[in-house]
């Protein structure tokens, strides 16, 4: 049986690397904003096309 202190230390050591991740993607995001490579991507999403159709 797993002791309690091992599951919160398991659990906030999840969360801390979930965190983590979340920041890059965040921080990716922003910098292809900067770069203008999200502009073509919201304005595809806009226009409500299938996934099918994501330009490459």
């Amino acid at each position: 049986m797993v002791d309690r202190d091992e599951w919160k230390l398991s659990l906030r050591t999840a969360v801390d690397e979930l965190r983590d991740d979340l920041i890059e993607v965040k921080d990716e995001h922003l910098q292809m904003q900067a770069d203008g490579r999200v502009a073509g991507w919201e304005q595809w999403r806009a226009s409500g096309r299938q996934y099918a159709s994501i330009p490459r």
